[in-house]
């Protein structure tokens, strides 16, 4: 988990476009991000982008279409990083 004092954000639905974009919006204004969708592997490819761009952003796999695959995954961001400060919800 991440310091106590660390801004957290939740984006579920992050493609390459206007999610992408708020992962990195958010991530240089100071928040630790939680990238949420269902394709793994593409948040891991992202992740990498971004870090390269100074942005700490985490992926968890994730249906926003699925109550259950997306409440398993907050409680996995939550246990991660806490409790998000902001939810973007851009599914």
């Amino acid at each position: 988990m991440t310091t106590p004092t660390a801004k957290v954000c939740a984006v579920v639905g992050v493609g390459p476009g206007l999610g992408r974009a708020l992962c990195e919006r958010f991530g240089r204004g100071g928040f630790e991000v939680a990238m949420l969708a269902r394709s793994f592997g593409r948040l891991e490819a992202l992740r990498h982008d971004l870090r390269d761009a100074g942005v700490s952003a985490h992926p968890f796999g994730a249906d926003a279409g699925d109550p259950e695959s997306l409440g398993a995954a907050l409680t996995d961001v939550h246990n991660t990083l806490g409790s998000p400060d902001v939810m973007v919800y851009n599914a």
